[in-house]
């Protein structure tokens, strides 16, 4: 009886110890490592475990300078961009300026490994953007200016020269060290190598950056001069650094346009304190102007030519949503993984997606350079990360011949003519009155209540 007793004693003596060091754990925060200004590595669908506190990272090595001929002199080099982040980043940063939890319903996990599948409204409404993009890509410039709202002789965007960029208090650096231009890596947790050189080899362009005998550059801009909180002149008036970062990769050589990481200005200026206000953001703000400039300088002259424009490690959660209605039953795989023809209602909703609208844009608001360039299809995989965050190719080609305008009857509501410049914004969702929501630039004019047959 005493040693019965004696056992008891000693397994609930167990049990509690082992209580306590659960509750510690879960009650202390896990420093973790990230890029700076990227969200997270861990997907926010996906749920949280434990992981374990990592060291100090060393600084890596600063690689030789670029060749004297450079046409990017003014790019400073970054060699580490790595901190310490505690607790776990709990923002979600994204091209957008926020999205909210009704945007895809509500998060659980799809049969794909994604957040669970958008809603109708969401799906629609991405459905609606896309069309419009494919829409204004077909046609010329002078139809694509009469596709906004009111109606424009030319899309053609006024923002055209680098000096716009840099006036407007943006700074370009390249990237030349550390894991973050490893585009092979990213296997083991945390890397933050890219994972996508078996898909660039695939595609037939290069897959490594300049500095490891390659053709890509990749290019750290941030809005502020450094520590990018310092804010700038322009036509005499003062505006403050939003701390707004894009973080891109670049290949002229064959036509490569990668963005990785987009934090808005209009969503990092509202972390700001205090936050930036609307009518102090620069004009320089989308990723279709930033993009566009940051390519035109390093190619040192207006390009007239891309045939691919990639978003990689996804983590905003409409665009996730949208990928996983658009893969409905199939799984999210590695490369090629799943293609979406343009004709195709995926496709358009992909195109009209938060991560996906910014290359729409910049091919129709350059037309003058780019001629009609057209994105035929988009390609969803995950990367060869230990994330397996999605990833969207899309791959263009030059069109021949003219296209008919598109219709006015029966066709999705006109773009709207940009209230003010910068990112596309998520609309507000209502579901009493049937009203017209615009919130933030270069958004279609949209309300809930319309369906749109694609």
């Amino acid at each position: 009886m005493k040693l019965a007793f004696a056992a008891v004693i000693v397994v609930l003596a167990s049990v509690a110890e082992f209580a306590a060091a659960a509750a510690a754990t879960a009650s202390s925060p896990t420093p973790t490592r990230r890029l700076e200004g990227y969200g997270r590595y861990v997907p926010f669908w996906r749920p949280r475990t434990r992981r374990r506190a990592l060291s100090p990272v060393t600084p890596a090595p600063i690689v030789v300078s670029r060749k004297s001929d450079d046409l990017t002199p003014s790019l400073a080099p970054v060699t580490d961009l790595w901190e310490i982040v505690e607790p776990f980043p709990l923002d979600i940063e994204t091209e957008s300026a926020g999205s909210s939890p009704s945007a895809s319903g509500t998060v659980g996990l799809s049969q794909s490994g994604l957040p669970g599948s958008a809603t109708e409204y969401t799906w629609e409404d991405a459905a609606s953007h896309g069309c419009r993009l494919v829409d204004a890509m077909r046609v010329s410039d002078y139809d694509a200016g009469q596709l906004y709202s009111p109606s424009k002789t030319s899309a053609q965007s006024s923002l055209m020269n680098y000096e716009d960029f840099t006036d407007w208090g943006w700074s370009a650096n390249e990237v030349h060290g550390g894991n973050f231009t490893d585009l092979d890596g990213g296997q083991k947790q945390p890397d933050p190598g890219w994972g996508i050189g078996n898909a660039l080899r695939d595609l037939g362009v290069s897959d490594k950056i300049e500095a490891q005998g390659g053709k890509n550059i990749i290019i750290d801009a941030v809005h502020g001069k450094e520590p990018f909180t310092q804010g700038y002149t322009k036509d005499g008036k003062n505006y403050p650094a939003t701390g707004a970062d894009f973080k891109i990769g670049i290949n002229t050589a064959d036509g490569v346009l990668m963005a990785v990481d987009r934090v808005s200005t209009a969503s990092a200026a509202q972390k700001r304190n205090p936050p930036v206000s609307d009518d102090q953001l620069p004009k320089v703000q989308s990723f279709s102007d930033i993009g566009y400039l940051i390519y035109k300088h390093i190619l040192g002259k207006d390009p007239t030519s891309l045939k691919y424009m990639m978003s990689l490690m996804i983590t905003n959660e409409e665009t996730a949503s949208i990928i996983a209605r658009a893969l409905g039953d199939k799984d999210l795989g590695p490369w090629p993984g799943t293609s979406f023809n343009w004709r195709s209602k995926e496709f358009k909703a992909l195109l009209g997606s938060p991560n996906g609208m910014g290359f729409g844009y910049l091919l129709v608001q350059h037309k003058s350079q780019l001629g009609k360039m057209f994105i035929k299809q988009v390609q969803v995989f995950h990367g060869n990360t230990w994330h397996h965050l999605p990833n969207m190719v899309f791959i263009l080609e030059e069109q021949s011949g003219t296209e008919p305008p598109p219709k006015p009857s029966g066709s999705p509501p006109q773009m709207e003519e940009p209230m003010m410049t910068g990112v596309p914004s998520i609309l507000q969702r209502r579901t009493a009155e049937p009203e017209i929501h615009i919130q933030g630039p270069k958004n279609f004019l949209r309300a809930h209540i319309k369906h749109v047959e694609l």
